[in-house]
């Protein structure tokens, strides 16, 4: 297996940078060449589930205890397959990008060892100790999601008790069949378009959560790919979305059927990504209740609507109706041929202006206006810096300090004004005139402060 065609360059690694990069590449190879195999071997072959289940069940019976586990496992994931035959979703695994997590566990009583992949297919072990599981259905796969490196983990799977060591856990980037990043305890490694790998700076993990304000972002006066000599991020090729949900967001997604599931958290905490995921959990479960037909998401804006149409079909499902609620809602009373009023109010309700004048809401629109003020302040020392007259217009400034901040600011820059040896800055727009209510005169100067 090859990054585009060449050949991968491990040197710039630390010595266990390069291990752990190593081993990653020595595994997708081998999970893409059975695959390669299969594809020409048998392209159209349906695995005979039924014989691997009976197979299975005659190999529990007569194995050892500490086998058990492990057997029933694989029972879990036959089983599974065996259910979704002939209803549209038992595709193959994609080579381009078989899957996104890794998972070395230690089994307890065996002391044995085994790789596990963690993907949007299954992919049964053949015998050369490698398979993948589907995040939506594999019992192992819990394992991923609720434990970290070096964790015991102790999961319950029908009555049977399944115990041992994570001994690995990394999770990985492939894109159209190359290794592209890997990211573990250890460090994060990303490889450039021509197979160099490097070590990567930033975050080791990022994960589905922040809220406004902390998202990554480009620097300022940036756009555009940077070219590969720049210095490599942990962010530059992110995983799959799939990859980053966490333990509490796991359990929320694989909640039972019946029920509702609230989902609370700020911007940026990942509430759709959790949300659209228990769709693709449902409909993997029960696809004949959880049909996409029967199934219809709901939200507040159109972007959110393309954003999610777009997002449907990577999770493996097609068809759920996406909607706002003002298109759901009026489509609802044009069905139930309910005919609401429209009411026009020349005042302002009472609930309204004692909302206006709450003593909280008072404290809260000062505070503000003192933001903007200090934020204002600290602008116009940067502005004017060391200038001959900043200081004379600086103290304009702070002597209007109980003037409305439109004529604090228009008598500032009349000082500025009045000195030609600063540039001035762009005067502010006109102020408007005040109306016949004081309402229209306190939002005329709030809105001078802002500008």
């Amino acid at each position: 297996m090859s990054q585009e065609h060449q050949d991968p360059d491990l040197n710039a690694l630390s010595d266990e940078g390069g291990r752990i990069v190593a081993e990653e590449l020595d595994i997708l190879r081998r999970i893409q060449e059975r695959l390669d195999r299969e594809a020409q071997n048998a392209p159209g072959q349906i695995e005979d589930l039924d014989a691997q289940l009976i197979e299975l069940r005659d190999a529990l019976a007569e194995a050892k205890e500490e086998d058990q586990a492990s057997l029933v496992e694989q029972m879990h994931q036959v089983a599974a397959l065996s259910r979704t035959r002939g209803q549209g979703r038992d595709a193959p695994v994609d080579p381009k990008n078989p899957y996104f997590g890794h998972l070395r566990l230690r089994e307890a009583k065996s002391k044995r060892l085994r790789d596990v992949l963690v993907g949007k297919r299954t992919l049964l072990d053949d015998g050369d100790g490698l398979s993948i599981v589907d995040w939506r259905n594999a019992p192992v796969s819990r394992l991923y999601y609720r434990y970290e490196e070096d964790d015991e983990y102790e999961e319950e799977f029908d009555a049977r008790s399944l115990e041992g060591t994570v001994m690995v856990r990394r999770s990985v980037a492939v894109m159209e069949s190359s290794l592209r990043r890997v990211s573990a305890p250890q460090g994060t490694f990303v490889s450039d378009r021509r197979g160099r790998w490097r070590d990567a700076v930033g975050a080791a993990k990022p994960m589905l959560e922040g809220g406004v304000g902390t998202a990554v972002r480009v620097p300022q006066g940036q756009l555009g790919v940077h070219s590969d000599d720049d210095q490599p991020r942990a962010d530059k090729h992110l995983q799959e979305i799939t990859a980053l949900i966490d333990k509490e967001q796991f359990n929320l997604i694989t909640q039972p059927e019946s029920g509702i599931v609230l989902i609370q958290g700020g911007a940026g905490s990942g509430k759709t990504t959790v949300a659209l995921h228990r769709v693709a959990y449902l409909a993997y479960q029960d696809r004949r209740r959880f049909a996409p037909a029967k199934m219809l998401i709901m939200v507040f804006n159109e972007a959110l609507v393309e954003y999610i149409r777009h997002v449907l079909p990577s999770l493996g499902i097609d068809g759920v109706p996406v909607t706002t609620y003002r298109k759901w809602s009026t489509q609802l009373l044009r069905k139930l041929k309910l005919r609401i009023p429209i009411s026009h109010i020349d005042g302002v309700p009472d609930a309204v202006s004692r909302f206006k004048k709450h003593p909280v809401v008072l404290r809260m629109i000062d505070d503000r206006i003192g933001w903007q003020l200090e934020e204002a302040e600290e602008l116009l020392k940067k502005r004017l810096g060391e200038r001959a007259g900043a200081d004379a217009a600086f103290a304009v400034w702070q002597r209007n300090a109980d003037l409305p901040p439109v004529v604090r600011a228009e008598r500032t820059l009349d000082q500025i004004k009045a000195d030609a040896s600063i540039p001035g800055p762009r005067a502010p727009p006109p102020r408007p005139p005040c109306g016949p209510s004081a309402t229209t005169c306190a939002t005329s100067a709030t809105t001078g402060s802002s500008s």
